[in-house]
């Protein structure tokens, strides 16, 4: 295999995008229960997300030959015929870097740019560099050592490309999950609702009275699940700040109490409310104007405050288009806790209620 440009075949954004499609479009031909089987998912996650290689630099190893070259193609020859090869020794290095990930991101052209290529030959999981030198004075060394940077750079780009599509492709799953699960909770919920006893179809056959119908085991309760943290949000702030930070939650691995991904068809909301306020170890209380006008929300803080006692902190404020005069007036003790202001972005904000939460 001869040596060629490298990064060169495709782009990332279209990789990215194509990736995306394809872990959505697996994740729906998942049964049911495998799309709940955290095993089947996490293979989702391995097969799907983007490995960029890892080159093994300390392995590296050179190959030898020797070799004729055409000196025509040499730069500051002086040939005057041209019309024939002329043909002389050269010594052929092969430079070997084995490498970890996937060989076919050294297709892939990274988001940044420059004016220099890269070039090598792809074999398994070995990078091949090929030298021919003709000089004894040439400076190989040197020359390898600027063609790897090249592969590093783009590597390295290429490698935060990977990493924001990696976090991204674990949210998706989750939320992919939480979708998924919300589907079959509604349907067990339309059926639990019917009142008489149920059995599966397929089991149900022509006619057998030996066969005793069975009735659906009973669900367990929302009560018994525990959040790492509960979101306290007016229903207009939903958009702007309270789904977005629920999925970046997720995202990082967290058990979260959020209303789309919690109630369910025929759930009790105060029932279901009170079961999150008992069963979460923080509550994120999203302060806002809407907030401070609305019924619901300011009794999920009292709820919220009653957990706090012998000092212990559950509740984690966050500032979304108000000021501490705006607090202070709904109120002074809530005024006095050290918030998190959305004006400086959802990833300042996650990190900061994270941090708080260890």
């Amino acid at each position: 295999m001869a040596p060629k440009q490298l990064f060169a075949k495709h782009d990332i954004y279209s990789i990215v995008e194509s990736q995306k499609q394809r872990v959505k479009e697996a994740f729906g031909r998942l049964s049911d229960a495998d799309a709940m089987d955290e095993t089947v998912t996490q293979k989702l996650r391995e097969d799907y997300s983007l490995k960029v290689p890892i080159l093994k630099i300390e392995d590296q190893y050179a190959t030898h030959q020797k070799v004729k070259v055409d000196a025509r193609n040499q730069v500051g020859r002086m040939i005057l015929d041209r019309s024939r090869p002329i043909l002389e020794d050269a010594t052929e290095i092969t430079v070997h870097i084995p490498f970890e990930g996937d060989p076919g991101i050294f297709n892939v052209a990274p988001s940044a740019s420059n004016s220099t290529i890269a070039v090598g030959e792809v074999v398994d999981q070995e990078l091949r560099m090929v030298f021919t030198v003709t000089r004894p004075d040439f400076d190989l060394q040197g020359h390898v050592k600027r063609e790897m940077s090249q592969v590093e750079w783009r590597l390295n780009n290429l490698r935060f490309n990977a990493d924001t599509f990696n976090t991204e492709l674990e949210r998706d799953l989750k939320m992919y999950i939480a979708r998924r699960l919300k589907k079959i909770e509604e349907h067990e919920s339309i059926v639990g609702n019917l009142g008489i006893p149920v059995r599966q179809s397929a089991a149900i056959p022509s006619a057998s009275p030996q066969v005793r119908p069975v009735a659906p085991s009973p669900k367990p309760t929302v009560a018994a699940k525990k959040w790492d943290v509960f979101i306290s949000h007016a229903s207009e702030d939903k958009d702007a700040i309270a789904r977005p930070l629920a999925e970046t939650f997720l995202a990082r691995g967290l058990e979260v109490w959020y209303d789309e991904y919690t109630l369910r068809v025929g759930d009790s909301l105060r029932k279901s409310i009170d079961a999150g306020l008992a069963g979460c170890k923080f509550g994120v209380v999203i302060l806002s104007p809407f907030f401070f006008n609305k019924h619901w929300p300011e009794q999920e803080l009292n709820g919220l405050a009653n957990r706090e006692v012998h000092g212990k902190k559950v509740i984690l404020p966050v500032w979304h288009n108000v000021n501490h005069d705006d607090v202070s007036a709904f109120s002074p003790t809530l005024a006095d806790r050290i918030g998190v202001s959305t004006s400086r972005g959802l990833e300042h904000v996650a990190d900061e209620l994270i941090r708080a939460m260890e």
